[in-house]
């Protein structure tokens, strides 16, 4: 049942958005206070892998921050699919450009699916499972996560 405010709905879009920018700038601490102790990343959609918690979280983007000279993420076509208040659902489009840092790009288009949940500090991720439209070219990201 679709029971939800429109200040949960920006907020909820909102958070997506903070996604993206946390990630593009590297910043780790504002990134991981998106998401609840117990979420769920899954990237094994594309490729890499499933991190459970915040700590396996954290080592999944400190792996990508280390690898990544610059990243840039678009979201787009956002729509919350459903919301009791408490817990809601939805799916984004994401574009993502990148340049490796020992050399060569990262181009991946595809989406996200998602779960959310309402926190006394304000909407989180619960889990978010990326997945891709066209193959991803990951190469010189995985030669780059390799070399680490």
């Amino acid at each position: 049942m679709n029971k939800y405010s429109l200040e949960d709905l920006e907020a909820i879009r909102r958070l997506t958005h903070l996604y993206a920018y946390h990630i593009d700038h590297f910043e780790m601490e504002p990134l991981l206070a998106l998401w609840t102790d117990d979420a769920v990343f899954d990237e094994s959609g594309v490729g890499l892998r499933c991190s459970q918690g915040l700590d396996a979280i954290r080592n999944s983007f400190a792996e990508a921050f280390a690898v990544m000279d610059t990243v840039v993420h678009y979201t787009s076509n956002f729509l919350l699919l459903d919301c009791d208040g408490e817990r809601a659902r939805g799916t984004a489009y994401y574009l993502a450009e990148g340049v490796v840092k020992g050399g060569g790009t990262v181009h991946a288009t595809g989406y996200y699916r998602d779960e959310y949940r309402k926190t006394v500090d304000g909407w989180r991720f619960r889990s978010r499972e990326v997945f891709y439209f066209n193959p991803p070219d990951l190469g010189a990201y995985l030669a780059g996560a390799n070399a680490l």
